[in-house]
């Protein structure tokens, strides 16, 4: 965090440059950003014990596991910038059914808001201008969907 850090290399932490939970609570509420930071480690922390508990319990199948492993990763982890938005483009393939009709429009949401969000990513900028969270809570959005999706997946809908 750029209270704690060195000033040798405190300049290249920059959370401008993130859509994460530590960005949204450092520049939009002022947290300062070592705070800022444990926050979103510790909830980063317990939303992957929630994912670890969904998939030992057998809740979620494991392309839903690791779908929101990765949402949990970009939205929660403290170090993630700009650049690891494009992780995001391992989400849709690993919930959208690839054999069979699909029986709902609804599988392709991932594809859309993905594409969405990369373009609204910080290193890109938004094409029109937005408030600078908006991506953080579009990634928010789409690991309610993967949840609610996943919860309620049934295999012999969807193959």
């Amino acid at each position: 965090d750029r209270v704690g850090a060195n000033p040798v290399f405190a300049w290249s932490l920059v959370p401008e440059h993130m859509s994460n939970l530590r960005a949204f609570l450092h520049i939009e509420l002022g947290l300062p950003d070592n705070q800022a930071s444990g926050v979103s480690n510790i909830t980063w922390a317990f939303s992957l014990l929630l994912i670890l508990a969904a998939g030992l319990r057998k809740r979620l199948e494991p392309q839903w596991i690791w779908a929101l492993a990765v949402v949990s990763y970009l939205l929660f982890c403290s170090h993630v910038s700009s650049t690891d938005e494009l992780v995001l483009l391992v989400v849709p393939p690993l919930v959208v059914p690839w054999k069979g009709r699909m029986a709902r429009r609804s599988a392709y949401l991932p594809w859309a808001i993905v594409l969405a969000a990369l373009f609204l990513s910080p290193a890109l900028g938004p094409i029109v201008p937005l408030p600078r969270a908006t991506l953080f809570f579009i990634e928010a959005g789409l690991g309610f969907w993967l949840v609610f999706q996943g919860l309620t997946h049934h295999p012999s809908r969807t193959s």
